[in-house]
């Protein structure tokens, strides 16, 4: 039926459901099992500690989410208030600790057939990419994922 399924993780419960049914679906056809993270620049320290937190690896990452040396408020032009932006180093290294706790939770789950990818860039047309390039012949995704009220005007990746 499928033998490549995709599932785009962000660590939203919306992604977590979207896992399972991937997992389901992948032990049912025999499937391998490709999960990936698409880069979220958007993404607060708040909501990366809290993500971490969740799935169990803000012990891997602490030190990287209040170093001073690489999170530093830069000041908006046009208001002047000042908003933290995170570094892409950080940001990949969430993403590679996140798709490692999805992998170990699919593998406990009884599926070996399991690989993972950082990928960088819009998420829509990166998920779709990749989608293409590595054969998968199902996306199985959350309705909804961590990206906030933007996506309520801009429409959600799914």
């Amino acid at each position: 039926m499928f033998s490549n399924i995709l599932v785009p993780v962000d660590g939203s419960q919306p992604s977590s459901n979207a896992l399972d049914l991937g997992v389901e679906l992948a032990k049912l056809c025999g499937s391998r099992l490709s999960l990936v993270h698409v880069i979220n620049r958007g993404a607060s320290i708040e909501s990366l500690r809290e993500g971490a937190e969740r799935h169990s690896f803000l012990d891997r990452i602490e030190d990287d989410l209040s170093n001073p040396d690489i999170i530093v408020p830069v000041a908006t032009p046009a208001t002047g208030v000042p908003i933290i932006v995170v570094p892409d180093s950080v940001l990949a290294k969430f993403g590679d600790l996140l798709l490692d706790a999805a992998a170990a939770g699919v593998r406990a789950r009884g599926l070996d057939n399991v690989v993972t990818a950082v990928l960088d860039g819009d998420p829509a047309d990166e998920i779709l990419r990749y989608a293409k390039q590595n054969g998968s012949d199902l996306i199985a995704t959350g309705s909804r994922g961590l990206s906030g009220l933007k996506s309520l005007f801009l429409g959600s990746v799914s």
